[in-house]
């Protein structure tokens, strides 16, 4: 009976502290057609620099989970259009950070987790729709550059090195919650901006 309890003890021990393992969709192909993500088959694994190709528009679902190897980037060269609402954010975060989409590494729990490049919005990027996004562990956060007239709302930025880079686009952007980052809210090189509720903390770079 003893050793019974020990077994039992020890199985039960086993199941509190392995992390959840969830199922997956591992991406390595640039998007070359028009594609969706959804819940199903979240969270999406990227594994390498891919680009959303200009003649694709990407469609991510809400409560859908991307989660990105060191260093990669995720470039829009097309069409990207990610809508969550509040009670389904879509997540951009590290392949690391279990606290988004289970454990999608080696079965190992992070205390340092290592950042993701960024979302890149390029000159031949068509407009589209950021809402309810949260961007966590990236090193560079959210880049428009020469991409204007995206509708960007609802976004909140966390334990990243960069918010977000504006350079040569007209766009407005509402609802903006950046913390914890390196550099929160970059506008540069005639960028005229239209910003509302914008809120910005504990940044610890040049840039507010």
């Amino acid at each position: 009976m003893h050793k019974k309890l020990i077994f039992l003890f020890s199985f039960f021990a086993f199941l509190s502290f392995t992390p959840n393992v969830f199922a997956s969709t591992i991406v390595t192909d640039d998007i070359i057609v028009d594609t969706t993500w959804d819940l199903a088959g979240s969270p999406y694994i990227i594994q390498n620099d891919i680009h959303v190709v200009p003649t694709a528009t990407l469609t991510i679902g809400p409560g859908v989970v991307v989660k990105l190897s060191q260093d990669d980037l995720f470039w829009i060269d097309g069409k990207l259009s990610a809508e969550g609402n509040a009670d389904n954010k879509i997540v951009f975060t590290s392949i690391d950070d279990d606290s988004y989409g289970g454990d999608t590494g080696d079965g190992n729990l992070y205390t340092t987790i290592r950042g993701w490049g960024a979302l890149v919005f390029t000159q031949t990027a068509v407009p589209g729709t950021l809402k309810y996004i949260v961007i966590r562990y990236s090193s560079q956060g959210i880049d428009f550059n020469h991409s204007s007239n995206s509708l960007v709302e609802n976004i909140e930025v966390n334990n990243s090195s960069r918010g977000i880079l504006i350079a040569n686009s007209d766009m407005t952007i509402k609802n903006i919650d950046i913390k914890n980052a390196g550099t929160g809210l970059v506008i540069v090189e005639n960028s005229h901006i239209y910003g509302s509720n914008i809120n910005i903390e504990n940044v610890t770079g040049e840039w507010g």
